[in-house]
């Protein structure tokens, strides 16, 4: 086995790997003896099938095993020679060409080397923000909550239909005339006050009472009709107390009305504050730290720092709010722009990496399905998405272990920081804070602490 360096440019090197034919030919007789202690054919006894059959019959299919282990070893042996420590990206392997019997394997090998650095000292000066929700944010959630979810209360039988009811409904399906129970279904629905194009159904409840019953036909579905039997109708409850509201939810009484409403921001709080805590951190390490930076790397950092730039101005122009200027910016302007932030964030990533290797902080299975569980409480109407998308999505559970661990770093430096002021701050104030942050650099997904293993 041979290898030769063609290319080092900065962090980035470009090796080609050179396995002689005996090489091969070892790797395949060893693999094919391995194989020969458990294999089985008619005729012989386990273990027993002479080799020229056992490799006959499996040589196919180890070779590209054997090949991969042999360049798995030349890549350990360049690793060693260049004293690399630690690697930035995955290695890319190209064959110069397809394998051929009896020949020599020749391979291109390329990567990207990680910053070698020593942390510095980070028991630093910071702020703690604790969460207070003020009696007028409190007050405010209060009246959003009794609006937006209002307490719903049992009509007479001649109220007739209006929006913002709550209507139960059963929708009794007819395929061409004949009853279809599995197109049937029961809801009940907030009766909206203007009509989605897809939602014309909602109209035919309009000053219909309970017990009314009518028919309805789908436009695109000329075959299927549907009865329609109101169960129940309910209309938002005016004028209550919060007592009432609250045994209306569930609760018990308006003190817990009070408690679930101070949660609820408070919660709403906590992703601002670590917003906030992080930056220090992170501020704290743009001093501290000067990274020669994987190149490759950083490129795809710019990428995703352009998506997401890109995004936002996509957003902001439906909303009206985007400038001319910004709209006419080419992409590479807008990564010329944007390029800092991409470098800052890669330098975080090795930065806070190293930090959690130094810490020995991991993420326990256990933390990592109770991050997931709260993830999901959170949103339930959700729940199912939230779920296709952990366990569907490539790379979704990696993103999540990423960010945990994040938070266990920024947690464990304000652990051992020497010294943290506690200051406590409302919503509204941290809702500022973090408007400022944002407008001085757009968020991100870090994408790029997924690569650094």
């Amino acid at each position: 086995m041979k290898f030769e360096r063609i290319k080092a440019d900065g962090m980035k090197y470009e090796y080609k790997i050179a396995i002689s034919a005996d090489e091969v030919e070892e790797g395949i007789v060893s693999a094919v003896q391995e194989r020969a202690k458990t294999f089985k054919m008619q005729g012989y006894r386990p273990g027993h099938v002479p080799l020229n059959i056992v490799r006959n019959s499996v040589e196919t299919s180890v070779i590209n095993k054997v090949l991969e282990e042999l360049v798995n070893n030349a890549y350990s042996e360049i690793i060693k020679e260049i004293g690399v420590k630690e690697i930035a990206t995955r290695p890319v392997y190209t064959p110069e060409k397809s394998y051929e019997k009896n020949c020599d394997f020749t391979v291109a090998i390329v990567f990207e080397a990680a910053p070698v650095f020593e942390l510095k000292s980070y028991d630093m000066s910071l702020t703690k923000i604790t969460a207070k929700a003020s009696q007028q944010e409190i007050d405010g959630m209060k009246k959003t909550f009794m609006e937006k979810d209002p307490a719903y209360e049992d009509v007479d039988k001649d109220y007739a239909i209006k929006s913002t009811d709550l209507v139960s409904y059963k929708a009794i399906c007819y395929v061409n005339g004949i009853e279809s129970k599995k197109k049937s279904f029961q809801n009940t629905v907030v009766i909206p006050e203007e009509i989605s194009e897809d939602a014309k159904m909602l109209n035919e409840f309009f000053d219909k009472k309970k017990g009314d019953v009518f028919d309805f036909v789908p436009d695109n579905e000329k075959k299927l009709k549907y009865k329609i039997v109101i169960k129940s109708v309910k209309k938002a409850a005016v004028n209550i107390t919060e007592d009432e509201y609250a045994k209306n939810k569930g609760l018990k009484n308006a003190a817990d009305f009070h408690s679930a409403v101070v949660q609820h921001i408070i919660s709403e709080m906590e992703k601002g504050i670590y917003l906030y805590h992080k930056n220090q951190v992170l501020e704290y390490f743009d001093t501290q730290y000067n990274l020669e930076l994987p190149q490759d790397l950083l490129a795809r950092e710019m990428k995703n720092v352009l998506v997401s730039v890109k995004q936002e101005l996509a957003r902001e122009k439906r909303e009206g709010t985007a400038s001319d200027e910004d709209l006419k910016k080419t992409d590479d302007e807008l990564m010329e722009e944007y390029k800092e932030i991409a470098e800052k964030r890669l330098k975080y990533s090795f930065i806070l990496n190293k930090l959690a290797e130094t810490e020995k902080i991991t993420v326990t299975n256990e933390l990592l399905q109770k991050t997931i569980s709260a993830d999901i409480s959170r949103d339930p109407n959700n729940a199912n998405r939230l779920m296709a998308y952990y366990t569907k999505v490539p790379g979704a559970i990696d993103t999540k272990i990423a960010e945990i661990k994040e938070r266990l770093v920024v947690q464990t430096i304000f652990d051992k920081a020497k010294d943290v002021r506690n200051v406590e701050k409302s919503k509204t104030e941290i809702d500022a804070l973090v408007d400022k942050l944002l407008n001085d650099e757009p968020e991100t997904d870090n994408v790029s602490a997924n690569e650094i293993k």
